[in-house]
């Protein structure tokens, strides 16, 4: 029985079928897609670490950043290979607030543990949490350099 493909395998293989997976944007975009599923895996390995009656990160809370990821995967591979400059800003928008709000959640945790002086999250968890956030954040802001702004109209003058 062969194994699933990840987001990954799948939108890379999809990019060489069509012929442009040697667009340096559909290029990053993929380093991004493989960086948001280590954070995934991350996230699910320390959801099986957490106490339940843990006030600062339980199970349901880890949830929510592991859904917060999947949702980001999702917009990244939606807007592959696309040529609509508002379509990736719109994802663009909702991955950086997926992001902030993964950030917010280690230095929360961070903050309650040495204020607390009492371990919510091994160490080791929220240092791999925290360097894959920065990887993912500089190739964030490499991708959005590639955005190339066209004649479409943003009917709510946001973008």
């Amino acid at each position: 029985m062969s194994r699933e493909l990840s987001f990954y395998e799948r939108h890379k293989q999809e990019l060489i079928k069509e012929g442009t997976d040697w667009k340096p944007i559909n290029q990053v975009q993929l380093e991004l897609i493989k960086i948001i599923e280590k954070i995934t895996e991350t996230l699910e390995a320390l959801k099986e670490t957490v106490d339940d009656d843990n006030l600062f990160a339980d199970a349901k809370t880890i949830d929510t950043y592991v859904f917060d990821s999947y949702q980001t995967t999702v917009k990244l591979c939606s807007c592959l290979d696309c040529e609509m400059h508002i379509l990736y800003m719109e994802n663009a928008a909702i991955v950086r607030y997926n992001m902030i709000q993964l950030y917010n959640f280690i230095g929360s945790v961070r903050m309650f543990s040495e204020y607390k002086d009492e371990i919510i999250i091994e160490k080791d968890y929220l240092s791999i949490l925290a360097d894959e956030h920065k990887e993912f954040k500089e190739t964030f802001i490499k991708w959005t350099s590639h955005f190339e702004k066209d004649d479409m109209k943003d009917d709510w003058n946001l973008f």
